[in-house]
Formats: C-alpha cells, sequence, structure tokens
C-alpha cells in the first residue's frame, strides 16, 4: 500500500467517525427537541380534552360491553314470553358470551395495557 493509499484509507476512516459522531449529535438534539414539544403540547387546553374524552370513551365502550353481556338475560325476565315462541338457551348464552369476551378485551386493551 503506497502512502497516498494509507492517507486516503485515514481520511476515510476519520470522515466515517466524524459522520458517526454527527448523526449521534443529530439523534440527540431530535430527542431533546421532541421531549420538549411533548411537554409544551401536553400541557395545552387540546391534550388534556383529549385525555378527558379518552376515559369518558373507555368507560362508554365497558357499558356497551355489559349491555351486551346482560342486556339478553335482562330482556328474557322482563319480557313476558311469546306463545309460538319456543325458548332457546342460546339466545342468552351466545350474546353473554360474546359480550364478556368484548369486556374482557377492554379491560385488556384499554386498562390493562396502559402505558
Amino acid at each position: 500500500m503506497t502512502g497516498r493509499q494509507k492517507d486516503e484509507a485515514r481520511r476515510q476512516a476519520r470522515r466515517t467517525e466524524w459522520e458517526q459522531s454527527q448523526k449521534q449529535e443529530a439523534r440527540k438534539r431530535a430527542a431533546a427537541h421532541a421531549k420538549e414539544s411533548f411537554d409544551k403540547f401536553s400541557e395545552s387546553r387540546i391534550y388534556r380534552a383529549a385525555m378527558v374524552l379518552d376515559s369518558v370513551y373507555k368507560y362508554i365502550f365497558i357499558g356497551a360491553g355489559l349491555l351486551m353481556a346482560l342486556g339478553p338475560m335482562v330482556m328474557h325476565v322482563i319480557e313476558e314470553p311469546v306463545p309460538d315462541e319456543e325458548f332457546s338457551v342460546f339466545s342468552i348464552i351466545l350474546p353473554f358470551i360474546i359480550g364478556a369476551a368484548f369486556l374482557y378485551g377492554i379491560w385488556y386493551f384499554l386498562f390493562n395495557l396502559e402505558e
């Protein structure tokens, strides 16, 4: 390897090292800016309103799940039986299972996976 090739290899190594350090510095600046922007945004009225709506929606979904799970049973107890219609247990059990699965999903994804 000639002297010129050695110089070129050293120059290339320094350039690569410089590029890596510049990328690292840029990442640090970007992370600091993102944190500052989020902190500023989290103090805004729109962020607080979104958080309130998020909490309200969670409880609306819980209510919908309870209605799905318990509604058919309650309606069966409240309504008088139709004389020509025969009773099917699946008309109560299947909606209850679906509603219970929905409630479990709501609990798991909205309450258990809080970050």
